[in-house]
């Protein structure tokens, strides 16, 4: 387990990523665990060197703005959720931890555009295809 002032140490980017849940997992008693798997998430190219704990967060839907935020609004910090997830999970390198967002999430549907924004990060543009 990592404590949270070590995290920081061994936190190595960020990305910009989408992992979409569907509404039987929202429920999951360990939420992590509910977007585990390696075909649900989308992910864009790490950046490093940025202060993680004040980055800008955008989303649209189909062009319309939904969310503007920053993840000094996260309910978790990164770093806290790295300590957290190390309690249950052995990370390696390479592995990605998902931080969700800050705020309401929204119901998409099938064939919307998702467009997620990270300040410094980049923008990441996916299309819902339910199956």
């Amino acid at each position: 387990m990592l404590r949270t002032l070590f995290s920081a140490t061994i936190l190595f980017g960020a990305l910009t990523g989408s992992a979409l849940a569907q509404a039987p997992d929202a429920g999951c008693a360990l939420p992590f665990r509910a977007r585990g798997h390696s075909r649900r998430a989308r992910a864009r190219r790490f950046v490093t060197g940025l202060d993680y704990s004040n980055l800008r967060l955008r989303t649209w839907v189909n062009g319309d703005l939904r969310q503007d935020s920053s993840t000094r609004e996260l309910i978790y910090s990164p770093n806290k959720l790295l300590s957290y997830v190390s309690q249950y999970i052995t990370l390696l390198p390479g592995d990605v931890i998902f931080t969700g967002t800050p705020g309401k999430t929204q119901a998409v549907t099938h064939g919307d555009t998702i467009e997620i924004e990270i300040e410094g990060v980049g923008r990441l543009r996916n299309s819902v295809a339910v199956r």
